[in-house]
């Protein structure tokens, strides 16, 4: 009994006991993995470039949008049935081909009946001129006779009541016969519309209508697109309008385009250009249009670009790739004023190194001063660098 009233006395300290030493033995545990691992990863990775030479060329840049060439909605102008449509969308047309054909029944027997009557006036009027000129040669006969009054006063005023009423007759049947004939000239026109053709060569871009629909006039059925060339529509602020004006030699200018639906892709060329005279109140600026050739067929009206204009070109300078610019400190600074600078690599060991960028391309600058060729600097994984640290390269170039 005594030791187990020991025992029961003993039995709290010991459990408390036991349960200090586990958290001790943990916490070294801790430690120490974390002073392994912290060795570890001591060495910070980076990833680095050598400095090349290359060209460079300073650009204007612009979003734009490319529109078509030419565009027509093909229309008629009389009211008729839709009787077929013979072009698809997606077709390539020529000029002058026929591409919606509309019911003309009606209109065929309409012009018949008009040549008919215009053949009646024609006929008119030969007999009305048959008539004068008989009536003329009476008249001039009787003349001579009046001379020797054979033939009686009132007869010659006869003659002449019939030569003068034959003439007006041969008027009237001239006039109808022109009525007649513009009447044959309307319904051909409008038979003529009855077949719609191509105004251009082109595309067909859009189909409205299918057949047996009612056609009425001014109503498009089909819409015909000229791509090739594109034209390509951008807005210049007023302050890059003299730059442009350089850039523009005999009404041709050189630009490159870069679409969304061919990335890393570039559409260049040469092209003539036409600058608005005028400055848009609203954003102070005057558009551009420049004729994009298109032979492919992969530049779509519709599509946005962005549209890249060259006015300066160095060639074989030092390149320095942007991403590797950093702040240099205003301790470190030798003019006292904020200055960008690179990490450079050597002998495993980074020195933040002071530079000064000329012309930029982009993701590219000029080097003018603080890096020669074959330099490595970094390119990524400096964010915690610190000047003269070691480092780790894992891409060496």
């Amino acid at each position: 009994m005594v030791n187990q009233r020991y025992f029961n006395k003993f039995l709290p300290w010991l459990l408390v006991g036991l349960m200090l030493f586990m958290v001790s033995c943990q916490k070294k545990d801790t430690q120490g993995g974390s002073s392994g691992k912290g060795k570890k990863n001591s060495v910070p990775a980076v990833k680095v470039k050598s400095i090349g030479r290359g060209d460079l060329e300073s650009d204007l840049v612009f979003s734009g949008e490319l529109i078509s060439f030419k565009s027509a909605k093909i229309s008629s102008r009389i009211t008729g049935r839709l009787e077929k449509v013979v072009a698809k969308m997606g077709e390539k047309v020529k000029s002058g081909k026929v591409l919606v054909k509309i019911e003309n029944g009606q209109l065929a027997a309409q012009l018949q009946e008009a040549e008919f009557a215009l053949k009646v006036a024609i006929a008119s009027v030969k007999r009305s001129e048959v008539d004068l000129a008989s009536i003329t040669s009476q008249l001039q006969r009787s003349k001579k006779l009046e001379k020797g009054k054979l033939i009686t006063p009132q007869a010659m005023d006869n003659l002449r009541f019939k030569e003068k009423a034959s003439r007006a007759s041969l008027e009237w049947t001239k006039a109808l016969k022109e009525q007649a004939a513009a009447r044959v000239n309307i319904l051909s026109a409008q038979k003529e519309e009855t077949q719609l053709k191509a105004p251009f060569n082109g595309v067909v871009s859009a189909r409205y209508l299918d057949p047996g629909n009612l056609v009425n006039p001014g109503v498009a059925v089909l819409e015909i697109t000229r791509d090739d060339p594109v034209v390509v529509r951008f807005n210049v602020p007023e302050r890059n309008l003299a730059q442009l004006k350089g850039l523009i030699k005999e009404g041709l200018i050189t630009l490159k385009l870069l679409v969304d639906a061919f990335p890393g892709q570039q559409f260049q060329a040469r092209s003539r250009c036409r600058l608005s005279p005028v400055i848009q109140a609203a954003n102070r600026s005057a558009s551009v249009e420049v004729e994009f050739p298109n032979k492919k067929g992969d530049l779509m009206p519709g599509m946005y670009c962005r549209v890249y204009l060259g006015f300066r070109k160095k060639s074989q300078v030092l390149i320095l790739p942007l991403d590797a610019l950093v702040d240099v400190p205003l301790s470190d600074s030798k003019s006292g004023e904020p200055e960008s600078g690179v990490f450079v690599v050597k002998d495993n060991k980074v020195f933040l190194t002071p530079v000064k960028i000329g012309m930029v391309q982009r993701e590219h600058g000029e080097i003018l001063s603080g890096l020669k060729q074959g330099d490595q600097v970094v390119v990524a994984g400096m964010n915690s660098l610190k000047d003269g640290v070691k480092v780790l390269v894992i891409n060496p170039k």
